[in-house]
């Protein structure tokens, strides 16, 4: 919604909480996640890492044989 609007700034604090939102789905639900399995929640993880170029964040790390 925000991305049609070209609010950037909303686009990114709504994409920030999603990455949140997903990590500590990740680490503390069990998976199917609303039926989203593991490498699916990773590969969205992995993919929000990505959009905000935080190639260097230690989590970063456990999502990244996604994008090889």
């Amino acid at each position: 919604m925000y991305r049609d609007l070209e609010d950037k700034e909303n686009e990114m604090l709504f994409l920030q909480h999603a990455l949140t939102g997903f990590l500590n789905a990740y680490n503390k639900e069990r998976f199917p996640i609303f039926e989203l399995g593991e490498l699916t929640v990773a590969y969205l993880i992995a993919e929000l890492y990505r959009h905000f170029k935080e190639y260097d964040s230690p989590t970063m790390g456990k999502f990244c044989f996604i994008g090889s």
